[in-house]
């Protein structure tokens, strides 16, 4: 209706054989006079995976349950629930160019002046980061990443 809002107030993350779990805890206002205020539970799951061409974190496989105590979202929920699980998943897109330029920045900066016992130091340029696998479990979403570039060994070397 006109006027709807959603408010989350909480959320839940989890793992599941692979899969990512969210349990979202919610409150709409719907804009329609019949029912204003909705509360309940959307409990969405779905697999994760990177698309190296466009550098996204997408998850795919989604579907979700509706818990909620509203006659209303039931209705709704059988009634659309097709339409709305793949606009959910449409939504689940997340960019992953800016962080994979910080990861990039960070660790050149951790290897910039490494000292190698007595011998002399590290300075890194890394020219690619590529997320290669994702895993999940049931506390963590885990990106395995793969780096590729050039590393300088400034060496000192004693010789006597």
């Amino acid at each position: 209706g006109t006027g709807a809002s959603v408010r989350w107030l909480g959320i839940d993350l989890s793992g599941v054989d692979d899969r990512l779990r969210a349990a979202v805890e919610f409150e709409a206002d719907t804009g329609l006079w019949v029912i204003s205020e909705l509360s309940g539970v959307m409990a969405l799951e779905g697999r994760p995976s990177y698309d190296r061409d466009t550098q996204t974190l997408r998850v795919t496989d989604v579907d979700y349950e509706l818990e909620s105590d509203s006659l209303l979202a039931g209705i709704a929920d059988r009634l659309l629930h097709g339409r709305l699980r793949d606009r959910i998943q449409e939504e689940l897109v997340f960019p992953l160019e800016a962080i994979i330029g910080n990861i990039r920045e960070g660790l050149e900066d951790e290897l910039e002046g490494v000292r190698l016992s007595n011998y002399g130091t590290i300075s890194a340029q890394i020219d690619t980061l590529s997320p290669e696998a994702i895993r999940v479990d049931s506390s963590d979403l885990e990106l395995q990443i793969t780096a590729r570039g050039t590393m300088a060994l400034n060496l000192t070397l004693p010789l006597n």
